[in-house]
């Protein structure tokens, strides 16, 4: 059977619209990929890359706020490895997907209080967040650290 010129042209046509319209998909699709990839994580954390001999799930078993508040922190190590800077809510959201909640009416708050104690590790900057102390970091002012007055308990 053969087509008619113009009905072949009329397919040609819709047919390079498709493509053309499937191009503009993948493009913004791919655009989107990128602007949530600051909110990835290289990988979750294992029970191996965790100092503490508390696990995600015990903590979370024993409804336990200070072996979540140890968890939590060690998280925010593995997280902040190989030099990144996260915005404390986005860091809070991460320790929440991994399954630990802190107990506490503001619980970015509390996480803030937690990483400002151990000066030690974390360094906050307010314009890029939070970071290991030490670790070469992708821009921010290293002079414009943040702490928390606010006294804690002991995670040890």
């Amino acid at each position: 059977m053969d087509l008619h010129p113009a009905a072949l042209n009329a397919i040609r046509k819709e047919h390079d619209a498709l493509v053309e319209k499937r191009r503009n998909m993948t493009r913004e699709i791919d655009e989107e990929i990128n602007a949530l990839a600051k909110y990835l994580v290289p990988s979750w954390p294992t029970s191996d890359s965790l100092e503490s001999t508390v696990t995600v799930e015990q903590a979370i078993a024993e409804d336990n706020p200070r072996a979540q508040n140890r968890m939590a922190v060690e998280l925010c190590q593995v997280f902040l490895a190989g030099g990144q800077q996260i915005k404390s809510p986005d860091l809070y959201a991460m320790v929440e997907a991994a399954g630990v909640k802190l107990k506490a009416a503001d619980p970015v708050h509390r996480l803030v209080q937690l990483l400002s104690e151990r000066k030690e590790i974390f360094q906050s900057d307010r314009k890029n967040g939070w970071s290991l102390k030490g670790e070469a970091q992708t821009g921010g002012d290293p002079s414009a650290t943040s702490s928390a007055t606010q006294s804690v308990e002991d995670l040890t």
